[in-house]
């Protein structure tokens, strides 16, 4: 089970800036890059200082904390103007996240890394990956490697065109390279991309995208197809648009409904969770916010699985797992994702 931990420690020779942040840098990150800026997403961006007057000092950088609060605002707000751009801050989370992590999926080079490391050892022993990231540095390692993956049960994909020895990775709070396009639904004719930017956040929180005809529009990208898919391509007028499919950082208020592919992905982790002979937890850190994820891990994993904590601070992730699982089978503990794939690597 990999988190935001596992592709920030995917390649510890490099820069932090250079590596996906862990969730209190997503910010500062996206800033220093220039995708994060008052002018760009002025919404998203105003409302971080109304937020960090509201709460102590420490908790002003947890991106889960800011957005479950503008979700509450919106929720609770009764001025249809100010409820409208606590609604449209909320929509441009979706882009901000896709511009940072296009970046580092598509800077992501193919050398000795863990993620590389990782993609090989599936020629030797099999594996099954639950992950939390919206990045496709793990994908994009598998496919360099003459690998395939996908990213729904197998009964939901046409016989024949699944390699036998395919890694599932159920993504179970999307991916920026599952887009799906709405200009056959809403039209809203020819726009420029700074209108259309706004219009559509505005409309991507609260509304959900079900049914047999949002299948056909989806659109899963290949990771050499997302270097050409900046977020102007993915907004290129009012008739013809697309959006990830990604659940940001909502706290307890993800809609997992929203896209059918997340029930797809849901359905795969159970699958994977109920079928595993061990649990490998890397740099997720299990936040309470993620109910969904917990009562997954507590009632699919059988009593016997064996756990092994991949984190600086194993001791924190036992003790959120002692809850949900009543005497876990925890074995060696790793600091690090390297530790780990060095460990792997010297049972050979």
């Amino acid at each position: 089970m990999l988190g935001a931990g596992a592709s920030y420690g995917y390649d510890e020779r490099l820069e932090e800036i250079e590596r996906p942040p862990l969730t209190r840098d997503v910010f500062k990150n996206a800033e220093k890059l220039g995708f994060f800026s008052k002018t760009k997403y002025p919404e998203l961006y105003r409302y971080r200082e109304d937020y960090a007057k509201s709460v102590q000092k420490e908790d002003r950088e947890d991106i889960e904390r800011y957005m479950e609060w503008l979700v509450n605002k919106f929720e609770t707000d009764n001025n249809g103007q100010t409820k409208t751009r606590y609604q449209l801050a909320i929509g441009q989370m979706w882009f901000l996240l896709y511009e940072l992590m296009r970046y580092y999926s598509i800077t992501y080079t193919p050398t000795d890394n863990n993620y590389h490391a990782l993609a090989l050892r599936n020629k030797k022993e099999t594996f099954r990956v639950i992950s939390l990231n919206y990045d496709i540095l793990l994908e994009s390692a598998i496919w360099r490697t003459g690998g395939s993956c996908h990213y729904v049960p197998r009964g939901v994909i046409s016989n024949g065109l699944l390699p036998e020895n395919a890694i599932p990775i159920a993504k179970v709070h999307g991916s920026i390279n599952w887009l799906i396009q709405l200009g056959n639904l809403f039209s809203y004719g020819q726009r420029s991309f700074e209108w259309m930017l706004q219009q559509v956040a505005q409309m991507i929180f609260s509304n959900t995208f079900q049914g047999p005809s949002s299948q056909d529009l989806m659109q899963i990208l290949r990771p050499d197809q997302l270097v050409s898919t900046d977020v102007r391509q993915l907004l290129r007028s009012g008739d013809d648009y697309r959006i990830p499919m990604i659940l940001p950082p909502l706290g307890n208020r993800k809609d997992y409904v929203q896209f059918s592919i997340y029930t797809q992905a849901w359905t795969l982790a159970n699958d994977l969770m109920k079928d595993a002979s061990e649990l490998v937890i890397i740099g997720c850190k299990l936040r309470p916010q993620d109910t969904k994820l917990m009562e997954l891990v507590g009632s699919k994993l059988a009593d016997d699985t064996r756990i092994t904590i991949v984190s600086p601070h194993p001791d924190e992730i036992t003790k959120k797992l002692e809850p949900i699982i009543e005497k876990p089978n925890l074995g060696q503990p790793f600091l690090s994702f390297t530790e780990y794939m060095n460990f792997l690597e010297s049972q050979k």
